[in-house]
């Protein structure tokens, strides 16, 4: 990431505020849910193989 789009993120956060977080948040979420979900599909198959 270059650092200007670093700081035009860091210039919508700041304007948007309250909805920035909100958004960041549910993209933490959905990043978060899709990790966990990656690593259940790991596991399963790792047990099939077992």
């Amino acid at each position: 990431m270059d650092e200007d789009n670093a700081d035009q993120v860091a210039d919508v956060v700041e304007k948007g505020g309250h909805t920035g977080r909100k958004l960041l948040l549910i993209a933490l979420l959905v990043v978060g849910v899709g990790a966990v979900i990656m690593v259940v599909k790991k596991r399963k198959q790792g047990d099939d193989e077992a």
